[in-house]
């Protein structure tokens, strides 16, 4: 707790911090800003460096904190204009090349600072000031969404994003120890269900756009995936994020013919990061009776209910979903996970007629997918259903199906007719997700390449 005089001294000064704060506007522009932020300048240097701890009861580091955060992400409005000027005749191909990296610069500007302040080294000595840094960015980037053009709002929801991503170092995905070590601490005191609430409401807004959605649905994935030892977000928040994520998997978008391929794959991979926020439900029911487990048996099975039919990166995702169930299951009787993974084995056919396909392409650009990460992956969440489910049917679908993820994973071409032959041979004792449950079984549309 803090000594009495420095509560009362603090909520003395509220008011006029209130106000000084509120008085860094996107409106006062770059040199406005840098002329209101030079008193604490020296201090913001310090707090990168892990020199000086933040401290939320001091008025002049809660100061520094909001400039620190608002001069790397209000740029995103005050470039807007530059970003999206037509080139002039007079331009030289290094200033059209400067006035286009603009908005990418901004966000590159951000992530570098996050990635300062919770680096290894100063990790001890940032706690705090992560945490008040990452809580000014949410308000600075909720503001630029607020009153800036599509393009602003598009890459203030990228630097959203960052704060829970898991980051990719030299091509590998940091372990979850690392993303964990890295995010938790600036998501602490309320962050996390403040970040949530922020992308839940702008999901909702008339104002998103798909380049918006895109990135918010990243965020709220990663935010419901980070590990932690405590929960990070209340409860009925955790649920309504899945249920967003239900809500748009189940929605039918119908496209005229003459739709471009383009148009309707773009869509999709909007949807593949819903598709991804349903995976982390890690229960089959929800308080509200939604049912995450049948919206994910719906993507892996390619049902026709699923329009337009999923990529075979959605079912990819959503069979790893499905895997993810396992440990609960005794907690819900009425899951029968021996359908699920027949489910499951049906896509690993497809998946394996897919990169059959595909492997042999001559050139990297040809190749559709990391094939052998994905088989990796697949390896990985089917040994968590088979680790935590004591059905027969459910270990000899596991059976048959790991020579065929070996195979992909050493990228080498795979008989996947093999394992179909034993799904036609070998039905699962149910023929429903839940039990007497009609309504969750699945119908398949017929098999075709969906690349």
């Amino acid at each position: 707790m803090f000594p009495r005089t420095t509560v009362a001294l603090t909520l003395l000064l509220a008011p006029v911090l209130l106000h000084s704060a509120l008085g860094q506007r996107i409106e006062d522009g770059q040199l406005g800003l840098d002329e209101k932020g030079k008193a604490t300048r020296q201090l913001r240097v310090q707090f990168y460096k892990g020199e000086v701890s933040a401290d939320p009861s001091n008025p002049d580091h809660v100061l520094a904190i909001q400039i620190a955060a608002k001069e790397v992400i209000y740029p995103l409005v005050w470039d807007q204009d530059v970003a999206l000027r037509l080139a002039n005749p007079k331009e030289t191909e290094f200033e059209r090349e400067t006035r286009l990296k603009k908005m990418w610069q901004a966000v590159e500007s951000f992530d570098s600072r996050l990635t300062q302040l919770s680096s290894p080294k100063l990790r001890s000595r940032t706690t705090t000031t992560q945490h008040m840094f990452t809580k000014a960015a949410i308000e600075a980037a909720t503001e630029v969404i607020d009153k800036g053009k599509p393009i602003a709002a598009v890459n203030a929801a990228r630097i959203l994003y960052l704060i829970p991503a898991r980051r990719v170092n030299r091509g590998i995905l940091e372990s979850e120890k690392e993303w964990s070590e890295n995010v938790v601490p600036r998501l602490a005191e309320g962050n996390a269900d403040r970040l949530a609430e922020v992308c839940l409401k702008l999901l909702e807004s008339p104002r998103a756009n798909d380049g918006m959605r895109y990135y918010l649905f990243r965020c709220l994935t990663d935010l419901l995936g980070v590990p932690s030892e405590k929960p990070l977000l209340k409860p009925d928040l955790f649920n309504r994020a899945i249920e967003v994520g239900i809500k748009t998997v189940e929605k039918k978008v119908v496209y005229p013919k003459a739709t471009s391929r383009q148009e309707v794959e773009g869509y999709k991979t909007l949807r593949l990061q819903a598709v991804r926020l349903v995976a982390q439900a890690r229960t089959p029911v929800l308080p509200s009776k939604a049912q995450p487990a049948l919206v994910l048996a719906r993507v892996v099975g390619n049902d026709e209910s699923i329009v337009p039919a999923p990529r075979i990166e959605e079912r990819l995702e959503a069979a790893i979903g499905l895997t993810r169930l396992a440990p609960v299951q005794a907690k819900f009787p009425d899951l029968q996970m021996d359908y699920a993974a027949y489910l499951i084995g049906n896509f690993f056919v497809d998946f394996g007629e897919q990169f059959n396909k595909n492997v042999e392409a001559k050139t990297a650009l040809a190749r559709l997918r990391l094939w052998r990460i994905d088989a990796a992956r697949l390896l990985e969440a089917i040994e968590v259903l088979r680790a935590n489910s004591k059905n027969a049917y459910v270990a000899q679908v596991v059976q048959q199906s790991i020579p065929i993820l070996n195979k992909i994973e050493q990228n080498v071409t795979t008989d996947q007719n093999v394992l179909d032959d034993w799904l036609r041979n070998n039905a699962p004792p149910n023929t429903t997700l839940f039990k007497n449950d009609p309504a969750s079984t699945i119908k398949p549309i017929a098999r075709k390449s969906d690349e």
